[in-house]
């Protein structure tokens, strides 16, 4: 298993112990962890660090952008089920009725993040094919 070194700067955490919302402190600091993390992985894919150009190096590196941390399961489970609710309230059908139908896909959409998250392989698969 691969060993990252991750750095948390001072404004971040001053925003997660001291800032108002501890949950906008907590995204912000999983968001800075994980872009650290791809960032990282494609040092290691690539066998090369940003701009540096080797013999050994084994694909492009075509710029990147750091990712924010958005999954299409958090619009659909509460509390934050921003596309159940406008759903709810322009159909007139109360949130727990709709929820009732909506429970198969829920849990079939959390054991597939879960499955892409913790097996890398999935999700890896594809880039490792396009740069070999």
């Amino acid at each position: 298993m691969a060993q990252y070194q991750i750095t948390v700067d001072h404004e971040l955490l001053q925003q997660l112990f001291l800032g108002h919302s501890k949950d906008a402190g907590v995204a912000k600091l999983l968001e800075s962890v994980l872009n650290q993390i791809l960032q990282a992985q494609v040092t290691e894919q690539v066998a090369a660090e940003r701009y540096e150009r080797t013999d050994a190096r084994q694909g492009y590196r075509n710029g990147s952008y750091p990712h924010q941390l958005t999954t299409r399961v958090g619009t659909i489970t509460p509390p934050m089920a921003m596309n159940l609710f406008i759903t709810s309230k322009a159909s007139g059908v109360p949130m727990q009725d709709m929820m009732r139908p909506l429970l198969p896909f829920l849990i079939g959409a959390i054991f597939i993040l879960l499955l892409v998250a913790y097996v890398p392989a999935l999700s890896l698969w594809l880039p490792n094919l396009v740069l070999r």
